[in-house]
């Protein structure tokens, strides 16, 4: 019986037949990665876990659980600050969670919660954001980094599009003025406009977890099969950059999806691509790699 992928005809996800395994998918198989091989899965929060603002789903939370049970560590990689990454893997019953907080900024110890800062916070960015809470008084209010400038909204869960367009467009004059190179302005969040100063990723921040042993429980530098990532906009692709196993998730959190049902749109770039979170979950609890019957041999030939 062939398997059933997804694929995107006039903007709704319909099926697609994928011929059954022969020789030429097994070879294909032999280079895709290997679910077994993963012992450490970073995640994004918003739009990837969880809808921004909303609390994480039980499904999600129960599916997360299943992984740390199964030895797999887990991280969250996110443009939120420490103490509210930590709180989310608190309200979802996780211990010993990586972060990589301020989209790669801070990296905190998953057991002492000890911080690693990627770049000190340069002076200039305290000066842009006293300017930006100047210009926009009792409109915005400062996420409380430890590096980055994140500006969040007084009034509402998301800002409006007005509002959020002055802010970017004062980020970006004032980066152009005092010729801040290498900085970096992420605007595609509805609740939240983000400034990062140079050398700062999410990639950063999982390179230097994998190349310290004392980060890890296997007491050694991890190698690049070993770490997953699971994300969903342009702050993930640094992390797609270092891990065996990529996975982007298009559609949000979705409905709860059985292991060894994940549903696969196909591999991009080597970036498989799912629907939605949980089919990202089902597939690394998957430790048959019942999703590799999904990828044509065409997608994963650079695989």
């Amino acid at each position: 019986m062939s398997a059933t992928a997804q694929r995107t005809v006039g903007g709704r996800e319909t099926p697609r037949q994928v011929a059954p395994a022969d020789g030429e998918v097994r070879r294909l198989a032999q280079r895709l990665p290997d679910t077994r091989n993963v012992v450490l899965t970073y995640f994004d929060l918003d739009r990837t876990l969880a809808m921004p603002g909303e609390p994480l789903r039980p499904s999600v939370s129960s599916m997360l659980s299943l992984l740390q049970r199964g030895g797999m560590e887990l991280g969250l990689a996110s443009g939120w600050n420490t103490p509210y990454l930590m709180g989310v893997a608190r309200g979802a019953n996780l211990e010993n969670v990586h972060i990589i907080a301020e989209n790669g900024a801070v990296v905190r110890h998953p057991v002492s919660a000890a911080p690693h800062y990627i770049n000190r916070r340069p002076q200039i960015l305290n000066e842009m954001q006293e300017a930006a809470l100047e210009k926009f008084h009792g409109r915005v209010w400062p996420q409380g980094n430890d590096i980055n400038v994140t500006l969040k909204p007084t009034e509402g869960k998301y800002f409006s599009p007005e509002l959020k367009d002055e802010i970017i467009k004062f980020f970006e004059e004032y980066i152009g003025k005092h010729q801040l190179h290498g900085f970096t302005v992420v605007k595609q969040h509805p609740d939240s406009v983000e400034g990062i100063p140079d050398r700062v990723g999410k990639g950063k921040g999982v390179e230097f977890v994998m190349s310290h042993p004392e980060w890890n429980r296997l007491g050694r530098a991890l190698r690049k099969e070993e770490v997953a990532a699971v994300g969903d906009g342009p702050t993930d692709e640094s992390m797609y950059e270092k891990v065996g196993l990529a996975i982007r998730v298009k559609n949000g959190v979705g409905k709860r999806v059985k292991v060894g049902e994940a549903r696969v749109l196909g591999m991009v770039d080597g970036v498989i691509e799912v629907p939605t979170a949980h089919d990202a979950l089902a597939l690394l609890l998957d430790k048959d790699n019942r999703w590799h019957a999904q990828i044509r041999p065409s997608e994963g030939a650079a695989a």
